[in-house]
């Protein structure tokens, strides 16, 4: 009876939470970092989840987490599986905010060596879509002029067959050109939008189109076209 009225008396059990979870300064909590690295990357592609874990993911990065070739192999398969659906990374401005801290996160890591020459190339392109595209949204006119600038020299440098980017893979190279496309629809996307934005659109429709024969795949020639002609309509 006695054990019975002090199994009674006993607080309930706490059950045990599901997820990762962070510690204070001494790091992650039950699990290891890429034990945690592993459960944001099944997270992070999906829409109700890709905040948290971007957050997640940024802790990590920013907390000097990441030790060794392993744990930079999970950091960079998280980073892989966010560009799932990259046109999510623009479409409100806490996402805008987060890929953003994100991928200049990963941007810091580059000098580090933890990532291999192929991941760290990958790392550079991911940045440049997630960074810019993010930035285009911004109320600041000289910031807005310097990311259409830059992209403009992009489109620019498609000229040029330098012993890096014959280097690169296939893969890589598609993605750059759809990084440089998307981009630009981004521009577009804020044209009316935003009136200060149009003259510095413009111009890059028009780069882009001067420059639409570099880009191998008929999707992305015909999307370039398809935002000059737009565009050139509105002026």
């Amino acid at each position: 009876a006695l054990k019975q009225e002090a199994a009674a008396e006993a607080p309930p059990a706490k059950r045990a939470r599901k997820g990762v979870r962070f510690g204070d300064e001494a790091g992650l909590t039950g699990v290891t970092v890429v034990d945690a690295l592993n459960k944001i990357q099944k997270h992070i592609a999906h829409p109700n989840k890709c905040h948290k874990s971007c957050k997640l993911l940024l802790k990590l990065i920013g907390g000097g987490q990441l030790q060794g070739a392993a744990s930079h192999r999970a950091c960079f398969a998280c980073l892989r599986a966010s560009m799932a659906d990259h046109g999510r990374l623009s479409e409100t401005p806490e996402l805008r905010r987060v890929f953003r801290k994100v991928f200049q996160a990963a941007e810091g890591l580059l000098g580090g060596g933890g990532f291999s020459e192929a991941e760290a190339q990958w790392v550079r392109e991911y940045a440049l879509l997630a960074i810019t595209r993010c930035e285009l949204h911004t109320d600041d006119s000289f910031l807005f002029a310097k990311k259409m600038n830059a992209l403009k020299a992009k489109f620019e440098a498609l000229k040029e067959d330098s012993p890096t980017t014959s280097e690169v893979s296939d893969d890589l190279k598609s993605f750059h050109m759809e990084t440089l496309v998307a981009c630009l629809e981004s521009a577009k996307g804020l044209y009316r939008e935003r009136p200060w934005t149009q003259s510095s659109t413009w111009l890059l429709a028009t780069k882009a189109y001067d420059m639409v024969s570099h880009f191998a795949q008929e999707a992305h020639r015909e999307r370039i076209k398809r935002v000059y002609r737009w565009v050139e309509s509105e002026r």
